[in-house]
Protein backbone atom coordinates (compact mmCIF):
# COMPACT_ATOMS: atom_id res chain seq x y z
CA UNK A 1 0.00 0.00 0.00
CA UNK A 2 1.42 3.36 -0.79
CA UNK A 3 -0.15 6.75 0.91
CA UNK A 4 0.44 9.86 -1.14
CA UNK A 5 1.99 12.08 1.54
CA UNK A 6 2.37 12.48 5.07
CA UNK A 7 -0.06 12.28 7.94
CA UNK A 8 -2.31 9.90 9.61
CA UNK A 9 -4.19 7.36 8.16
CA UNK A 10 -7.00 4.64 9.09
CA UNK A 11 -6.26 1.35 7.65
CA UNK A 12 -9.57 -1.68 7.13
CA UNK A 13 -9.53 -4.91 5.86
CA UNK A 14 -12.97 -5.55 4.60
CA UNK A 15 -13.61 -9.12 3.31
CA UNK A 16 -17.35 -9.27 1.53
CA UNK A 17 -17.66 -12.83 1.97
CA UNK A 18 -18.74 -15.74 -0.05
CA UNK A 19 -21.64 -18.60 0.24
CA UNK A 20 -19.67 -20.68 2.55
CA UNK A 21 -18.58 -17.75 4.70
CA UNK A 22 -19.81 -14.23 5.64
CA UNK A 23 -17.96 -10.70 5.35
CA UNK A 24 -16.48 -8.80 8.37
CA UNK A 25 -14.26 -5.77 8.89
CA UNK A 26 -10.92 -5.31 10.32
CA UNK A 27 -10.46 -3.30 13.29
CA UNK A 28 -8.95 0.27 12.20
CA UNK A 29 -5.27 0.40 12.14
CA UNK A 30 -3.72 3.49 12.26
CA UNK A 31 -0.49 4.39 10.08
CA UNK A 32 1.26 7.13 10.35
CA UNK A 33 3.70 8.08 7.49
CA UNK A 34 6.39 10.77 8.27
CA UNK A 35 8.47 12.83 6.32
CA UNK A 36 11.34 10.90 4.45
CA UNK A 37 14.67 11.71 5.62
CA UNK A 38 17.30 13.60 2.81
CA UNK A 39 21.37 14.05 2.17
CA UNK A 40 22.40 17.06 0.68
CA UNK A 41 25.88 16.64 -1.53
CA UNK A 42 27.38 20.54 -2.13
CA UNK A 43 29.83 20.75 -5.47
CA UNK A 44 31.55 23.87 -6.68
CA UNK A 45 32.79 24.45 -9.91
CA UNK A 46 35.31 25.91 -10.33
CA UNK A 47 36.55 23.42 -6.99
CA UNK A 48 38.46 24.69 -4.09
CA UNK A 49 40.04 27.97 -5.54
CA UNK A 50 38.83 30.75 -7.22
CA UNK A 51 40.57 34.44 -8.25
CA UNK A 52 38.75 37.19 -6.60
CA UNK A 53 36.22 39.01 -8.65
CA UNK A 54 35.85 35.73 -11.02
CA UNK A 55 32.39 33.54 -10.72
CA UNK A 56 32.12 30.24 -8.33
CA UNK A 57 28.86 28.26 -8.75
CA UNK A 58 27.93 26.13 -6.19
CA UNK A 59 25.37 23.27 -6.73
CA UNK A 60 23.32 21.77 -4.16
CA UNK A 61 21.66 17.85 -4.37
CA UNK A 62 19.05 16.95 -2.43
CA UNK A 63 18.29 13.21 -2.06
CA UNK A 64 15.67 11.19 -0.63
CA UNK A 65 17.58 8.66 2.14
CA UNK A 66 16.74 5.23 2.80
CA UNK A 67 13.65 4.13 2.21
CA UNK A 68 12.29 7.38 0.97
CA UNK A 69 10.89 8.06 -2.55
CA UNK A 70 10.21 10.71 -4.89
CA UNK A 71 12.16 14.03 -5.69
CA UNK A 72 12.52 16.60 -3.19
CA UNK A 73 10.92 19.94 -3.51
CA UNK A 74 11.21 23.43 -1.72
CA UNK A 75 14.66 25.45 -1.03
CA UNK A 76 18.23 25.81 -0.22
CA UNK A 77 19.87 28.38 1.79
CA UNK A 78 23.73 28.62 0.66
CA UNK A 79 25.87 29.81 3.61
CA UNK A 80 29.38 31.05 4.32
CA UNK A 81 29.71 29.71 7.84
CA UNK A 82 26.90 30.83 9.69
CA UNK A 83 25.68 33.63 7.28
CA UNK A 84 23.62 33.08 3.73
CA UNK A 85 25.79 33.96 1.44
CA UNK A 86 24.09 37.31 -0.18
CA UNK A 87 21.65 36.54 -3.14
CA UNK A 88 21.67 33.01 -2.55
CA UNK A 89 19.65 32.67 0.81
CA UNK A 90 16.14 30.50 -0.62
CA UNK A 91 17.17 29.10 -3.80
CA UNK A 92 14.32 27.03 -5.48
CA UNK A 93 15.08 23.09 -5.76
CA UNK A 94 14.25 22.08 -9.30
CA UNK A 95 14.54 18.07 -10.02
CA UNK A 96 16.44 18.01 -6.61
CA UNK A 97 19.14 20.47 -7.38
CA UNK A 98 19.45 24.04 -6.67
CA UNK A 99 21.90 26.40 -7.32
CA UNK A 100 24.17 29.27 -6.64
CA UNK A 101 26.57 31.58 -8.47
CA UNK A 102 28.65 34.18 -6.50
CA UNK A 103 32.05 36.46 -6.81
CA UNK A 104 33.46 37.03 -4.10
CA UNK A 105 35.63 41.03 -3.90
CA UNK A 106 38.55 40.12 -1.42
CA UNK A 107 41.05 37.05 -1.17
CA UNK A 108 40.10 34.23 2.00
CA UNK A 109 38.80 31.29 2.87
CA UNK A 110 35.14 30.66 2.45
CA UNK A 111 33.25 27.59 4.34
CA UNK A 112 30.16 26.82 2.57
CA UNK A 113 27.67 24.58 3.23
CA UNK A 114 23.93 23.89 2.03
CA UNK A 115 20.86 24.09 4.08
CA UNK A 116 17.94 22.30 2.49
CA UNK A 117 14.54 23.27 4.29
CA UNK A 118 12.31 20.67 3.48
CA UNK A 119 9.05 20.57 1.79
CA UNK A 120 5.67 18.43 2.76
CA UNK A 121 7.06 15.10 2.46
CA UNK A 122 11.12 15.28 3.04
CA UNK A 123 12.61 16.45 6.28
CA UNK A 124 15.88 19.11 6.05
CA UNK A 125 19.26 18.48 6.02
CA UNK A 126 22.23 19.80 6.23
CA UNK A 127 25.70 19.43 4.00
CA UNK A 128 29.05 19.05 5.06
CA UNK A 129 31.09 22.12 4.25
CA UNK A 130 33.32 22.95 1.23
CA UNK A 131 36.07 25.13 1.91
CA UNK A 132 36.46 27.81 -0.75
CA UNK A 133 39.86 29.94 -1.25
CA UNK A 134 39.58 32.94 -2.98
CA UNK A 135 42.88 33.88 -4.42
CA UNK A 136 43.90 37.69 -5.26
CA UNK A 137 46.53 36.20 -7.71
CA UNK A 138 44.95 34.60 -10.66
CA UNK A 139 48.47 32.13 -10.81
CA UNK A 140 48.99 31.34 -7.48
CA UNK A 141 46.55 30.97 -4.04
CA UNK A 142 47.63 33.32 -1.43
CA UNK A 143 48.52 30.49 1.22
CA UNK A 144 49.70 33.56 4.10
CA UNK A 145 53.07 35.01 4.93
CA UNK A 146 56.48 33.16 4.16
CA UNK A 147 55.25 30.54 1.98
CA UNK A 148 56.40 29.27 -0.97
CA UNK A 149 54.28 27.65 -3.33
CA UNK A 150 55.17 25.94 -6.89
CA UNK A 151 52.16 25.52 -9.70
CA UNK A 152 52.42 23.21 -12.79
CA UNK A 153 50.36 25.12 -15.37
CA UNK A 154 49.16 22.89 -18.69
CA UNK A 155 45.93 24.88 -19.49
CA UNK A 156 44.08 27.37 -18.59
CA UNK A 157 40.86 29.43 -19.57
CA UNK A 158 40.54 33.26 -18.72
CA UNK A 159 37.66 35.38 -18.96
CA UNK A 160 37.40 33.58 -22.54
CA UNK A 161 40.57 33.68 -23.25
CA UNK A 162 42.37 30.46 -23.81
CA UNK A 163 46.38 30.21 -22.67
CA UNK A 164 48.41 27.65 -23.46
CA UNK A 165 50.92 27.71 -21.02
CA UNK A 166 53.22 24.48 -21.68
CA UNK A 167 55.35 23.43 -18.93
CA UNK A 168 55.30 26.27 -17.12
CA UNK A 169 56.32 26.23 -13.41
CA UNK A 170 55.72 29.42 -12.01
CA UNK A 171 57.65 29.72 -8.11
CA UNK A 172 56.57 32.76 -5.87
CA UNK A 173 57.18 33.96 -2.70
CA UNK A 174 55.06 35.81 -0.78
CA UNK A 175 55.18 39.27 -0.87
CA UNK A 176 56.63 39.57 3.27
CA UNK A 177 59.46 36.98 1.96
CA UNK A 178 60.72 38.66 -0.88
Amino acid sequence: MTFAGVGTHAVTAVYNGDANFSGSTSPILTQTIGQGSTTVALASSPQGVVVAGYAVTFTATIAPAGAAGGVPTGSVAFMDGTAPIPGCGAQAVAGGVAQCTVSYAGAGVHMVSAVYGGDQDFAGSTSPSVAMTVSSDPLVPDTGAGSTQTVLSGLAIAGGLLLLILGTFVRRRSRSAA
